[in-house]
């Protein structure tokens, strides 16, 4: 069976999701976690409260995540992080920070975290955001490179994971740069542009 993405909205799921991002960025990557997130074994903070979360399911079983939020719903960290509020003050309501992407450890191989990345580009062209910020670590940088993210700011020190990532931010109405590319992101973006 084909995998499918679509929005997580129900609890069960959403619990899934937590427990994937506790299996592969804890258990895996050796991030921190409470004792709580421990006990339970999943993984969540406050920016799933009110957030777009996009799930992958292959027969029903849960494979990969990526979740979206508004940047001025973020707190200040990271926003400040990012050096989000020029953008914010210019474009209010329509800039988002893409976070806690994770794709089972069997799906990595594979185009599930472009098919992640273009189902959440989608919804973004959807709600008319101009502008996403996302993080990475040094061996994630070339894949954001080539769905059309461009170096953000200066790298940083990840309080959780104590490795650098490097923000990165999407034009998403940028829509040379996509064909210029070979983007992922272009036959998308051709169909629906976002106005200026």
């Amino acid at each position: 069976m084909a995998i499918v993405i679509r929005e997580v909205t129900c609890a069960q799921e959403k619990l899934a999701v937590y427990q994937l991002r506790y299996r592969v960025f804890v258990e895996e990557l050796g991030a921190k976690a409470s004792q709580d997130e421990h006990d339970r074994r999943a993984l969540s903070d406050a920016l799933d409260s009110n957030e777009l979360l996009l799930g992958a399911f292959d027969s029903g079983r849960l494979v990969g995540s990526v979740r979206g939020n508004h940047a001025e719903d973020c707190p200040a960290y990271l926003r400040s992080r990012y050096d989000l509020q020029p953008l914010i003050d210019a474009h209010p309501r329509f800039v988002t920070v893409t976070t806690r992407m994770v794709v089972e450890r069997d799906c990595r191989y594979g185009l599930l975290g472009a098919r992640l990345s273009k189902a959440l580009f989608e919804r973004y062209l959807d709600r008319g955001i101009r502008y996403d910020c996302i993080d990475c670590q040094e061996h994630m940088r070339l894949f954001f490179l080539r769905l059309g993210y461009r170096p953000g700011a200066e790298p940083f020190i990840h309080p959780d994971s104590g490795r650098t990532h490097f923000p990165m931010i999407l034009d998403v109405s940028d829509l040379a740069h996509f064909v210029a590319i070979r983007s992922p992101f272009a036959q998308l973006a051709a169909r629906r542009p976002v106005a200026a």
